[in-house]
C-alpha cells in the first residue's frame, strides 16, 4: 500500500527498498565510503603519522607490480631456456607473416599486370 507522496506505507518494504540501493552500491563505492570513514578516526591519523607504517604500506601497495613483473621476467626466460617462442615473439611474428603476405599479393598483381 502506498501513501499519497508514492512512499512505500511499510517499514518493511522501506528497509527491504534501502537494502536493495545498498547492495547496488559497487565494492569501489562502499571501499570508500569506509575508508573515508576511518580517516576520520584519531588512531589511524596517528598510524599515517608514523614513518614505519607508511613504508610498510608504500611496500604492500608495490607487491602486485612487482610479482607481476617477476613472473613475466622468468617466464621469458624460462621460454628462451627452453627454446619456446613467447606471446609477444608469436605476436610481431604473426605481424611479419602477415606484412609478408601483404607484399607478396601486391608483387602477384604487380606481376598479372604485366
Amino acid at each position: 500500500m502506498l501513501l499519497d507522496a508514492g512512499f512505500p506505507a511499510s517499514l518493511a518494504a522501506l528497509r527491504s527498498a534501502q537494502y536493495r540501493r545498498r547492495t547496488d552500491m559497487g565494492i569501489k563505492d562502499e571501499v570508500k565510503k569506509r575508508g573515508l570513514q576511518l580517516m576520520g578516526d584519531p588512531r589511524v591519523i596517528k598510524l599515517m603519522q608514523n614513518e614505519q607504517f607508511m613504508k610498510a604500506m608504500m611496500t604492500i601497495v608495490q607487491v602486485p607490480g612487482k610479482v607481476e613483473t617477476f613472473t613475466v621476467e622468468q617466464t621469458t626466460r624460462f621460454a628462451k631456456n627452453m627454446r619456446v617462442v613467447t606471446e609477444e615473439e608469436h605476436k610481431t611474428l604473426k605481424r611479419q607473416v602477415k606484412n609478408l603476405e601483404a607484399e607478396v599479393a601486391k608483387l602477384k598483381k604487380q606481376l598479372e599486370k604485366k
